[in-house]
């Protein structure tokens, strides 16, 4: 008889315990709502040049005890953040509201373009200077390129070793007129175009406005590059 009550009293202890967890919601659900969160927002899961992601919520205090939620669970996210670790918010906004802030880390396979071989300082990039490699990215992809075209053509400001990545803040419009250099003035009002030769004050890009001396009346004007050696005022 003693051994049926105390069984009974066992059975009775882990009911009550199995209600008592159920009205908590679970750490793991919690978990999985901040992971779908980033999988539906974050550059690197966006990004068309992207192979795969992989995100993984980090864990929570077991002790953590936060009331089953009567709603969906909500998630706040800051994809914008230039981070590996990042952090979701996970709120109930139901009868009795809670928050919790969820750690989570995500890294992705990408194609970016590297330097086939070393580029020195101020070298105009070709096509032939390029290839892709898959490199994994553990933040925002931004300043890693994708597409040749986006880099062709433009002058590397620092040096790049072959396989470096080409990126953006590394690129600028290559010069194409320096201080010093002849060019042939171009002056033009309505039908009447006049040609003169010419010597540039600074250096330039294209549709940037410099000063150019006059090589025969030694007069200074400002001009508008046109291309590699002309430049043009309108009068």
């Amino acid at each position: 008889m003693r051994l049926r009550s105390i069984n009974l009293g066992f059975f009775l202890i882990s009911q009550a315990l199995s209600a008592f967890a159920g009205n908590y919601e679970s750490l793991d659900k919690i978990r999985e709502v901040a992971e779908q969160a980033l999988r539906a927002s974050h550059p690197l899961v966006l990004a068309p040049h992207t192979l795969s992601v992989e995100i993984k919520a980090g864990n929570l205090d077991h002790r953590l005890l936060l009331t089953a939620c009567d709603k969906p669970l909500t998630p706040e996210t800051n994809p914008a953040r230039r981070s590996s670790r990042l952090t979701v918010k996970v709120s109930c906004q139901g009868s009795r509201p809670w928050s919790v802030y969820v750690p989570v880390t995500i890294s992705a396979e990408t194609e970016v373009l590297v330097a086939n071989n070393h580029l020195p300082r101020g070298h105009i990039i070709t096509a032939n200077d390029l290839s892709f490699e898959v490199r994994k990215l553990k933040s925002n992809s931004r300043g890693f390129m994708h597409e040749p075209k986006m880099a062709v053509g433009k002058a590397l400001k620092r040096p790049a070793s072959g396989g470096d990545a080409i990126m953006r803040h590394n690129l600028t419009r290559p010069l194409v007129i320096k201080r010093g250099d002849q060019v042939t003035l171009e002056a033009s009002a309505g039908a009447i175009t006049v040609v003169a030769n010419g010597v540039a004050m600074s250096n330039g890009h294209i549709g940037e406005q410099i000063k150019v001396k006059n090589t025969s009346s030694k007069r200074i004007v400002n001009a508008r590059i046109v291309n590699q050696g002309m430049v043009r005022v309108t009068l």
